[in-house]
């Protein structure tokens, strides 16, 4: 399946919840089952490449394997994953007339914050502001990074 994109209104995003908490819930877990199992290899750090005798290679690229399994499901339903080690998706969203994400973490009730979606730095998130504080949106954005294009 192709991944979609689509712009989410905080409603349709609060509704889709039902649907990406479990996923992420599930990438969560699978995640820390994959880490905690390198984390108890002899060399950390080292990936295990080589058949040495006592190494889980067949559990490490299963749970792998699961881990993007989940990450497609997100992506498939638009939804975007910032932050693996806190558990923290992004719903595309048009806020003051920039593209932002529409943050959620894996705990919290509801979706509470945003993010600049800046095209250009995508290894620098950002901070995470308040749903309440989007009349900064768009002067943050270009004060930190100029103007964006149009493109959506």
């Amino acid at each position: 399946m192709k991944p979609s994109f689509r712009f989410f209104s905080l409603d349709l995003a609060r509704k889709a919840l039902a649907l990406v908490g479990p996923i992420l819930s599930d990438l969560m877990e699978t995640r820390s089952r994959w880490k905690g199992i390198l984390e108890g290899l002899a060399c950390p750090g080292d990936l295990p490449w080589g058949e040495a005798p006592g190494l889980p290679l067949k559990e490490l690229s299963a749970l792998y394997g699961k881990m993007e399994e989940y990450r497609r499901e997100l992506e498939d339903l638009g939804v975007q994953v910032l932050d693996e080690e806190e558990g923290e998706v992004g719903f595309p969203a048009r806020l003051e007339g920039c593209l932002v994400f529409l943050s959620w973490r894996l705990g919290e009730e509801d979706i509470l914050g945003w993010r600049p979606w800046i095209l250009s730095r995508e290894e620098d998130l950002g901070p995470r502001y308040p749903l309440s504080s989007s009349p900064t949106c768009k002067a943050w954005v270009q004060e930190e990074w100029g103007d964006l294009p149009e493109i959506l």
